[in-house]
C-alpha cells in the first residue's frame, strides 16, 4: 500500500527573515543610544536573533512579534530612516546631500528673486518717473499758451490817470514776461529730464530687447519725429516688460521659493524626528513642482481688493510666496471660484440635515 502524505508541512523560511532581523538590530542599537524603554524579552529575542544562523518556527514567530513591538516603540522612527541619516566613511548621508541640495536650490532662487526684483524695481521707477515729468511738462505747456493768449494791455478799472496805467501795463507786462521765462526755462529743464528717463529706459530694455531679437540700436540721423516715435516704442516695449515680470515670471520664482522653504523648514522636522526616508526625496520634487505652479496660478484666480478677507488682500507677490509654501491655499482659492459658480457653499450639508 502506498504511503499516506504526511499530514506536516515542512519550515520553510521566511526570505525576508534576514533582513528583518538586520533591521530590527539597527533599531535595537538606536533605542539604546536614545533611552528607549524596551522590555528584556524583546532586547533577548533581537539579539538572540541575530546571534543564530537559522531560527525555528517559533523562534520567528517570537522574532516578529517582538520585531512589531520594537519598531511601535521607536515609531515614527525606522530603519531606513536610520539608514538615511547615518554616512558612511568618506560619503555624505542621503539626508546630508538632500539638504545640501535644497539649501542650494533655495539660495539660488533667492539670488534670482532679488535680481528680478531689482530689475523690476528700477524698470517701475523709470516709468512711474517718466508720466510723472510727462504731466509735468503737459502741464506747463498749457500754461505757456494759456499766458501768450493773455493780453498784458488790458485796462484795469479804479486806474483814473494815464501814467497810473501805463505804469500798471508795464508792470504787468514784466511779471508776464518774467513768468513766461520760468515757464520756459522749467520746459527745458523737464524736457532734459525726459531725455534722461528715456535714456535710462533704453538702458534697461537691452536686456529683454536682446532677449527677444528687438533691434536696440538707435539712429543718430533719426529726425525729431522718428526720435518720438522711437522712444514710444521703448516704453511700449519696456511696460509690457513690466507686465510679464509681474504677471509671470515674479510670482513664478515666488512661488518656487516659497516651496523651497517648505521642503528645507519639513526637511529640519524630519531631521530632528529621525523621520527621513528617501521616499521623501520623491515627495519634495513633487512638492517643488506643486509650489511653482501654485505661484503663479493663484494670480490667475486672485485679484487683491481693500477690504476683503485679510489673506485675500495681499499683493499678487506675498500670495505667491504663500501658495509656494502652502499648495493649500490655491486648492482653498479654487474651491472659493468652484462653489461661486456651483452655488455650494459650507451651510449646504447642515441645511440638508435640518431637512
Amino acid at each position: 500500500m502506498p504511503e499516506a502524505p504526511s499530514s506536516t508541512t515542512p519550515y520553510t523560511v521566511n526570505p525576508e527573515l534576514k533582513s528583518a532581523v538586520a533591521e530590527a538590530q539597527l533599531l535595537l542599537a538606536f533605542a539604546s543610544r536614545n533611552g528607549k524603554s524596551l522590555t528584556e524579552e524583546t532586547v533577548n529575542i533581537v539579539v538572540k536573533s541575530g546571534v543564530q544562523s537559522e531560527l525555528t518556527e517559533a523562534e520567528e514567530t517570537a522574532f516578529w512579534r517582538h520585531f512589531a513591538l520594537l519598531t511601535a516603540a521607536v515609531a515614527p522612527v525606522s530603519a531606513e530612516s536610520v539608514q538615511a541619516m547615518a554616512s558612511l566613511a568618506g560619503q555624505k548621508s542621503p539626508v546630508q546631500k538632500t539638504v545640501q541640495r535644497y539649501t542650494v536650490t533655495a539660495i539660488v532662487a533667492l539670488a534670482v528673486l532679488v535680481m528680478l526684483q531689482a530689475y523690476w524695481a528700477v524698470g517701475a521707477f523709470v516709468i512711474s518717473d517718466m508720466k510723472s515729468t510727462q504731466a509735468q511738462l503737459s502741464e506747463v505747456e498749457m500754461r505757456i499758451l494759456a499766458g501768450g493768449k493773455t493780453s498784458g494791455d488790458s485796462l484795469e478799472p479804479g486806474l483814473a490817470h494815464e501814467g497810473a496805467q501805463e505804469s500798471g501795463r508795464r508792470s504787468r507786462r514784466q511779471n508776464a514776461a518774467s513768468e513766461s521765462m520760468e515757464l520756459k526755462t522749467k520746459k527745458e529743464n523737464l524736457e532734459i529730464y525726459l531725455d534722461a528717463n528715456y535714456h535710462w529706459l533704453k538702458l534697461w530694455s537691452r536686456i529683454p530687447n536682446t532677449i527677444l531679437g528687438i533691434d536696440t540700436m538707435c539712429d543718430p540721423n533719426n529726425s525729431p519725429e522718428d526720435a518720438i516715435k522711437e522712444n514710444i516704442a521703448y516704453l511700449q516695449s519696456a511696460t509690457v516688460t513690466m507686465d510679464i515680470l509681474q504677471k509671470y515670471l515674479l510670482p513664478l520664482v515666488y512661488g518656487f521659493l516659497g516651496a523651497c522653504v517648505y521642503i528645507l523648514r519639513n526637511l529640519s522636522s524630519k531631521i530632528k524626528a529621525y523621520a527621513f526616508i528617501n521616499a521623501s526625496i520623491i515627495n519634495f520634487h513633487i512638492r517643488l513642482c506643486l509650489g511653482t505652479l501654485g505661484g503663479i496660478a493663484i494670480v490667475w484666480f486672485v485679484s487683491p481688493e481693500k477690504g476683503a478677507d485679510p489673506i485675500l488682500s495681499l499683493s499678487p507677490l506675498a500670495l505667491a510666496f504663500l501658495a509656494g509654501y502652502s499648495v493649500e491655499l490655491l486648492f482653498t482659492v479654487m474651491d472659493t471660484v468652484i462653489n461661486a459658480f456651483t452655488g455650494d457653499n459650507a451651510s449646504s450639508p447642515k441645511e440638508e440635515k435640518k431637512g
